[in-house]
C-alpha cells in the first residue's frame, strides 16, 4: 500500500477572495454531484470594471468552491473569470494538479459543509479551508486518479 505525503490546504494555493457582485456566481454551478468546466457564466464583467473595483481574474485551471448559501460546489476555470462573494477560487501551486483539487473538494463537500457558520447566511471561513489537509500524491498519481474520479 503506498502512502501518501499529506499537506495543509493552504500551503499548496493561492486563495482568491477578492470579489465582485457581477461575474461568476453560485447559479452558474447547476450541479453539484461532479466538478463542472467553468467557460460560460451567466453575468459579465468587463475590464475596466475589473481595474475599478476590488476584483481579480482568476486565471485558466483554478478552481472555484462555492462557499457561502449553496455551499459545496466545484467548478473548474477553462478561461478567466471574476467570481462574486459566494465563491472562493483556488490556483494551486506547482505539485497540485488542479482537476485533483476540485474532485477532492468534490469527495470532501460533506466536511467542507460542516464547517459553515453563519445566521441566516452560511459560510465556509478562509482559515477552515486553509486548515484542511490534502493528500499529495505525485503528479501522475493524481491525474490517473482524476481519470478514475473525476
Amino acid at each position: 500500500m503506498t502512502v501518501w505525503a499529506v499537506a495543509r490546504l493552504r500551503n499548496q494555493i493561492q486563495i482568491t477572495l477578492k470579489a465582485t457582485s457581477l461575474g461568476f456566481t453560485v447559479t452558474d454551478l447547476t450541479d453539484d454531484s461532479r466538478v463542472l468546466k467553468i467557460s460560460n457564466a451567466r453575468q459579465y464583467i468587463t475590464k475596466k470594471a475589473i481595474e475599478n473595483s476590488a476584483a481579480n481574474l482568476i486565471p485558466p485551471g483554478s478552481v472555484v468552491l462555492t462557499t457561502r448559501v449553496a455551499v459545496g460546489k466545484v467548478g473548474l476555470t477553462t478561461q478567466p473569470i471574476a467570481t462574486n462573494q459566494d465563491c472562493t477560487s483556488f490556483i494551486p501551486r506547482k505539485g497540485l494538479y488542479s482537476e485533483f483539487l476540485a474532485v477532492w473538494l468534490l469527495a470532501n463537500r460533506d466536511l467542507i459543509k460542516s464547517l459553515s457558520r453563519g445566521i441566516g447566511i452560511m459560510g465556509v471561513r478562509r482559515i477552515d479551508l486553509e486548515n484542511l489537509d490534502i493528500p499529495l500524491p505525485p503528479i501522475s498519481e493524481q491525474k490517473k486518479n482524476c481519470r478514475v474520479f473525476g
